[in-house]
């Protein structure tokens, strides 16, 4: 939900889009920071994916080839719903899976 006025409500519903699935690899525990630091760098939103190993962020060619360069990570195209539930966000208060 965006907004209720009175009996009113707006809500968003988000289509399948294509995504960046990233995983980090066995014994890169920095690798999700780095890979974190970047999108943000980009203003980009990401999201968690399955788990605390994943990342997803919405697919654009200059992404993909930006976070290629990163070591510790694989990178998979895919569609997905994305979820608003998951997203990070900078805020201290923050619930995400």
């Amino acid at each position: 939900m965006l907004a209720r006025e009175g009996n009113t409500i707006l809500t968003v519903e988000l289509l399948p889009c294509q995504v960046l699935v990233i995983q980090a690899l066995p014994g890169h525990p920095d690798a999700l920071v780095q890979t974190a630091y970047e999108i943000g760098n980009r203003h980009a939103p990401l999201f968690w994916g399955e788990d605390k190993s994943q990342l997803v962020v919405v697919w654009d060619a200059p992404m993909e080839t930006l976070l290629e360069k990163i070591h510790g990570i694989t990178l998979s195209r895919e569609e997905w719903k994305l979820d608003l539930s998951h997203r990070l966000r900078a805020s201290a208060h923050s619930h995400a899976v």
